[in-house]
């Protein structure tokens, strides 16, 4: 009975999955991503390396504009109580000023279908695309562009408010900054390392002043990001080591939380990355590797969650998962992470939920439809979708309330 308890989940946990629109919907033409995936400057990018770039354009995604009240069914018949998605901005305001009333309706009935089966939403703000009109004014390198989002996150508390639960202002926003202003594999594809620092502070205020404006319109609601957290681990005795991840968990897992401490009511996680530091930076050893040949290590899972624990804020895990096409390993790194998670619970971290990335295979940005990301398979000829046997043993693990 005592093994039980131990391996229990409270009876308010959150089970869930996530997705990002434009990855899922498709046909998002006013978006800076969608501008760019037509460019000739990406499709010569594309053939330079072998590819064919039609394989990289996201195009109809994984049809969930049109078929979201299937998706939603089946996250609920796999017994699923929350669902995590993205609002695109691009589609509500496609020009400066003007608004699209007919795509602020589409995203009120995903919401209100989505409620209407006992989920909790997670509405997200920014998962990495922009209106083209507002990157082609540099988007968050300048800060005088920083209110052209907030008035939008203001909007869609007045419109959409009433069916959110949990506000996510930006995903990943140290992931953003990199790929899209550091390294340049993003659009706009520019590296600068200028532009790159610009993009991360103004972040920081953009989420202060989104979390404002939100509270104007709904005091009660609950907001936060999603964190893009990597457990850096070394030996206790390894004193460069130790140096290393100090500086690595400043840089990256730290500085956007504690800037914005105080205006955040819960901290999202998103976990895929353990690293370790011997004499230089390397992938810990383990047995089983995802389809991206991302080491699967649920033990960083729980490192993340315990470092976590510092912050006093309800954590909810708003991403985890990997690129298994043949659905090998999903069923035991679910199980195996939901493990770790229960034993950082144990150690008094306040996690509240977990959302499994993804609910449905997607368009994996600059990496194209290849890697299977979903519960759900998805046929991208006909868009049939398949439950994966992993999704049903997930489900199972909902619906008991513990792990056997």
């Amino acid at each position: 009975m005592e093994e039980t308890k131990n391996k229990a989940f409270p009876k308010d946990f959150l089970w869930g999955a996530a997705i990002s629109s434009y990855q899922a919907e498709g046909g998002n033409r006013f978006s800076d991503w969608w501008a760019w995936e037509m460019s000739e400057k990406r499709m010569a990018q594309l053939q330079k390396n072998g590819k064919n770039p039609e394989e990289f354009r996201s195009g109809k995604a994984s049809e969930f504009r049109n078929l979201f009240e299937q998706d939603l069914q089946i996250a609920k018949d796999l017994k699923h109580n929350a669902f995590r998605l993205s609002i695109e901005w691009a589609r509500i305001e496609p020009e400066p000023g003007k608004l699209n009333y007919k795509e602020l309706e589409y995203y009120h009935k995903v919401l209100s279908s989505a409620r209407s089966k006992g989920m909790k939403t997670f509405l997200t703000l920014h998962h990495f695309t922009l209106p083209e009109w507002f990157a082609e004014k540099k988007g968050f390198v300048y800060h005088k562009n920083i209110p052209d989002f907030t008035n939008f996150s203001k909007l869609v508390a007045e419109k959409l408010g009433h069916l959110v639960d949990f506000w996510i202002t930006f995903n990943e926003p140290e992931v953003y900054a990199q790929l899209s202003y550091l390294l340049g594999r993003w659009p706009p594809a520019r590296a600068n390392w200028t532009d790159f620092i610009s993009v991360r502070k103004n972040l920081v205020a953009a989420h202060r002043i989104a979390y404002a404006e939100i509270k104007q319109v709904l005091p009660q609601a609950q907001i936060g990001f999603a964190k893009h957290a990597i457990y850096f681990e070394t030996a206790r005795w390894n004193l460069v080591g130790r140096i290393f991840k100090f500086v690595a968990d400043t840089w990256w897992n730290k500085s956007f939380v504690i800037k914005n401490l105080d205006r955040l009511d819960f901290i999202g996680v998103n976990y895929y990355f353990h690293k370790k530091f011997t004499w230089r930076l390397v992938d810990p050893p383990v047995e089983r590797y995802s389809d991206m040949r991302w080491p699967l290590s649920p033990e960083g899972f729980y490192g993340v969650l315990s470092e976590m624990k510092n912050y006093d804020k309800p954590i909810y895990v708003t991403e985890h998962g990997l690129a298994d096409a043949a659905d090998r390993d999903r069923s035991w790194y679910i199980r195996s992470s939901l493990e770790q998670l229960l034993k950082a619970r144990e150690k008094g971290v306040d996690v509240r939920g977990y959302l499994h990335w993804s609910l449905l295979d997607n368009f994996e940005w600059d990496n194209g439809f290849d890697p299977r990301f979903g519960l759900v398979e998805v046929d991208y000829r006909t868009y049939e979708r398949k439950v994966r046997q992993s999704a049903k043993d997930f489900a199972k693990i909902i619906e008991q309330g513990y792990l056997i």
